[in-house]
């Protein structure tokens, strides 16, 4: 019995080459929960695989098996078990896609971090996420390429609208799309115009689309997208605390849903504002906190203006540009609200640039703090730019919806091929029982990526308000940086105060409704 559930239980991993192969990529070479195999042999690979008890099969694409290239292997070892997860290992992120298009029999790619170690389980971990869908190649040209999947978009206004549209066309892994909203009307009409707007190619696609009057039955989804929101005039804004003012307008929705979402055991994609509100709501109605994500395009467009403004600071080198590289940016982090309070972190950014230079290829890494002066001197201007797109956004009564309907696809797309990846960051503010845990969206995404750097703990200090101390993989916020950053948790806190205090009132009316509903009855006499 016991080698009966060897072989049938997934305990091994392959690396293609020798012990080398990991660590020129600064994984280690412990092994505690999976057996670790080299293989250097064709052969003698294909018949590994074909057993059956291997997890991933990793593959340095710049290593090649004596009389076989990196393309033959890869085609033996999905001949001999088509299921197989075959990791492939670059050294940047500008590989990944020249890797892809190259190779599409790898499953994904996996660009570990310089100085930061990994463990075979970490390795594994990542790429084979028990509670979220495997990916796999589709050979169809999609831009992106997931395992099957159901999607649930809670809210069909604009950006509802948009997400579905979006998933439905780009994603060939999608199984089934369930649409709703409290108006069933409305998310009917919602159907019925992405349905127009497919092509003949794609008309195909709208059986999946599905609309429920009952938000229970979306919860067999994969994936559920809270985006609800009531609608509003953005003239009766007020110039501060907006938060506060859609806060009070949208409580009630907010509290429908979470009690609606119990016991959901998907992954909660949260784009209603304020994200961290609902997050908190989501969670405190027993919803899992490493499922919880709020997703914000700020982040995004910081790194946009980012790349901008390099590429017309270093036009000769972006000319050089290897092909199938690409220029990007890492650490790209705003916090704050949308508008004036919005802060990027600078200190945090880090450019990543392939070139041609004297026929060989260079690669850059180069932080903002140690660019060019003329870019380092548009900091102001980045930063007003991002400011007034938030502001825009309140002003016109919502962001553009195509560019958060792209966020939110993409990062979902990121999921299901990398897993969640994030680890849960909370500050405890207070003393006691009194103590509220602050979670921090950084960067656009709920919780702190580990990949980019920045975690929170608490330490002690004289005062009676407790400090945040920021720990980086990387380098420290600036003294200016982490000022505001402080003053965001601490607005935060008043924010989720209200928030509760909202919420009980919120209850209260929802209980005196269902008592009006209920119809007196008369005691009865006995005897």
């Amino acid at each position: 019995m016991a080698g009966e559930s060897a072989t049938t239980k997934k305990t091994k991993v392959i690396v293609v080459g020798g012990p080398e192969s990991l660590q020129r990529y600064d994984i280690s070479l412990e092994q505690p929960n999976y057996k670790l195999c080299f293989e250097t042999d064709i052969h003698s690979l294909a018949n590994a695989v074909k057993s059956g008890d291997v997890a991933v099969v990793v593959v340095d694409p710049g290593y090649e098996l004596p009389g076989s290239t990196v393309s033959e292997l890869l085609d033996i070892c999905r001949g001999a078990n088509p299921e197989t997860y075959i990791l492939a290992l670059v050294r940047t992120k500008r590989e990944r896609s020249k890797t892809m298009k190259e190779y599409p029999q790898f499953t994904s790619c996996c660009t570990p971090n310089r100085g930061l170690k990994l463990t075979l389980d970490h390795l594994v971990g990542l790429y084979l996420s028990e509670e979220l869908p495997i990916p796999s190649k589709n050979g169809n040209g999609s831009k992106y390429n997931t395992g099957p999947f159901s999607l649930t978009v809670c809210g069909t206004g604009g950006v509802g609208k948009e997400v579905a549209r979006l998933t439905l066309i780009e994603m060939p892994g999608l199984e089934q799309i369930l649409l709703y909203n409290r108006h069933p009307q409305k998310a009917l009409s919602v159907k019925e115009d992405i349905a127009r707007s497919l092509d003949a190619k794609t008309r195909e696609l709208a059986d999946k689309l599905v609309v429920i009057e009952n938000l229970d039955k979306g919860l067999e989804s994969d994936f559920l997208v809270v985006a609800v929101s009531n609608p509003y005039d953005p003239r009766e804004l007020p110039s501060e605390n907006r938060r506060h003012h859609m806060l009070k307008r949208d409580i009630e929705c907010f509290v429908n849903v979470a009690d609606a979402t119990r016991g959901y055991n998907g992954v909660f994609l949260v784009f209603s504002n304020p994200i961290e509100v609902v997050a908190k709501m989501l969670r405190e109605a027993g919803g899992n906190w490493k499922k919880i994500m709020g997703i914000s395009p700020d982040s995004d467009r910081f790194k946009e203006l980012l790349l901008r403004h390099y590429e017309a600071r270093y036009r000769g080198l972006v000319r050089k540009t290897v092909e199938g590289t690409k220029l990007e940016v890492e650490g790209a982090i705003v916090i704050g609200e949308h508008g004036g309070t919005m802060v990027p972190l600078y200190s945090q950014v880090i450019f990543l640039h392939q070139y041609e230079k004297g026929g060989k290829v260079v690669e850059r890494a180069m932080p903002f703090n140690r660019s060019k002066t003329s870019l380092k001197n548009m900091k102001s201007q980045i930063t007003l730019a991002l400011r007034n797109f938030g502001d825009k956004v309140y002003v016109e009564g919502g962001e553009p919806r195509y560019e958060s309907g792209r966020v939110l696809v993409n990062e979902l797309a990121r999921i299901l091929n990398q897993g969640i990846t994030f680890g849960s960051v909370s500050y405890l503010f207070g003393k006691g029982e009194q103590r509220v845990p602050v979670y921090v969206q950084l960067p656009a995404r709920w919780g702190i990526d580990s990949k980019h750097g920045i975690h929170i703990t608490e330490i002690k200090t004289p005062s009676r308000i407790p400090t945040l101390a920021p720990q980086s993989y990387r380098k420290p916020l600036t003294d200016s940086e982490w000022t505001n950053f402080v003053k965001s948790c601490r607005t935060l806190v008043e924010l989720y105060r209200l928030a509760d205090k909202l919420e009980t009132n919120v209850r209260r009316r929802m209980r005196a409704r269902s008592r009006k509903a209920i119809p007196n009855r008369k005691p009865t006499r006995v005897g």
